[in-house]
């Protein structure tokens, strides 16, 4: 096998390759469609709304303790 066809092997498999995954991908866009709906885009807890701001600040005492549990979490 020469060079020149040990690369249009290569190529071949490369846009083979390419061309399957994105068959996939539009496969999966056209079966899988997404329904928008006004109470679905609405960010809950437990079915219901939440009151509170979404990012909520935390004193920086308890970074301390986060820290700590994240150093003996690991298991090291």
């Amino acid at each position: 096998m020469s060079m020149l066809q040990q690369y249009g092997l290569l190529i071949g498999l490369v846009i083979g390759t390419a061309g399957f995954v994105l068959s996939l991908y539009a496969l999966a866009r056209s079966l899988g469609k997404a329904r928008h709906e006004p109470g679905k885009d609405v960010p809950a807890t437990a079915g219901q709304l939440s009151r509170d701001p979404v990012w909520v600040r935390y004193h920086a005492r308890f970074y301390g303790y986060a820290l700590l549990f994240l150093a003996f979490d690991m298991e090291m």
